[in-house]
């Protein structure tokens, strides 16, 4: 369960981007996230409404997320391998 201030700031940084968005859409992304710490996702959110220049996709608030922070992969359940060693690389899921 994500907290209350990563829902408020996905959906106002939807809002800013002149995006529509309902329950479904905020739930989802929220569930795609679930891997990540808040406070990475918030710096995410942040950097999309300042840079960005269209809509908000998942793989922007991803791609956006510290260095420190990265999915590198899926396990077997089909969940992110979160890495936080410092490295950059990033997930190919095909």
């Amino acid at each position: 369960m994500r907290s209350n201030e990563v829902e408020a700031a996905l959906i106002k940084s939807l809002a800013i981007m002149g995006q529509e968005h309902d329950d479904i859409i905020i739930d989802c992304l929220l569930s795609e996230l679930t891997d990540f710490p808040d406070e990475s996702i918030l710096l995410a959110l942040k950097y999309c409404r300042r840079t960005l220049r269209h809509r908000i996709y998942l793989a922007d608030i991803i791609e956006n997320l510290p260095e420190n922070v990265k999915a590198v992969g899926l396990d077997s359940t089909g969940r992110f391998q979160v890495m936080s060693d410092g490295t950059k690389k990033r997930a190919l899921v095909t």
